[in-house]
C-alpha cells in the first residue's frame, strides 16, 4: 500500500487527480474503449476481430439502453484526470451500495503517472465519496487487485438444462 500511495502522490505533483462521470453516449462509450484498446491491444475486449466487433456493439447497446434509466442506470463510465489530461477509463456497475469494477483502459503514453492505480485509486475515491459502502473488483485473481486488499469470495455456477425431467 505504500507503493499505492507513492504512486498517487507523484500523479498528484503534475495535477489534480480527479474522476469525471461521463454520460452514457456512443461518444463516451467509444472513447472508453480507445483507452481500453490503447491499454491492451489484440489482448483487449475489442480487436479488430469479429468477437471485437461484437463486443463493441454489445457494450454501445447496454450503454443505450441503461441511459434510458437515467438515474436509475447501473452502468457507468467515467474517466480520470490528471491536470486536463485523461489517463484512465473506467467501466462499472453500480447500484447504490456496491460499485463493481468491470473494466479499465488507460493511456500507456502516461506511465508516468501510474495511470491504473492512480486511476483505481480516483475511481474508488469518487465510489466512496458517493456512499457506496462496498467496492468489488469481481472475479479473476490479478494481483493489482490484491495490492487494494481484495479478498476472495466463492463464486457459484449454476447450469440450467432445457428438457431434462
Amino acid at each position: 500500500r505504500h507503493e499505492i500511495r507513492r504512486k498517487i502522490r507523484r500523479a498528484e505533483a503534475a495535477g489534480p487527480v480527479r474522476f469525471v462521470p461521463a454520460p452514457l453516449d456512443a461518444a463516451t462509450v467509444d472513447r472508453f474503449i480507445d483507452l481500453h484498446q490503447a491499454r491492451w491491444g489484440d489482448d483487449g475486449l475489442f480487436p479488430e476481430t469479429d468477437g471485437g466487433a461484437r463486443s463493441r456493439a454489445f457494450i454501445h447497446r447496454l450503454a443505450a439502453l441503461e441511459a434510458v434509466e437515467g438515474d436509475r442506470a447501473q452502468l457507468q463510465l467515467g474517466f480520470v484526470h490528471v491536470g486536463d489530461r485523461v489517463v484512465f477509463a473506467a467501466a462499472g456497475f453500480d447500484d447504490g451500495r456496491t460499485c463493481y469494477f468491470y473494466n479499465a483502459g488507460m493511456d500507456p503514453a502516461a506511465r508516468d503517472l501510474s495511470p491504473g492505480v492512480t486511476g483505481a485509486a480516483a475511481y474508488l475515491a469518487d465510489r466512496l465519496a458517493a456512499g457506496r459502502t462496498r467496492f468489488d473488483f469481481l472475479r479473476g485473481n490479478e494481483p493489482y487487485k490484491y495490492e487494494w486488499g481484495a479478498v476472495d469470495e466463492r463464486i457459484d455456477r449454476i447450469i440450467v438444462v432445457r428438457g431434462r425431467g
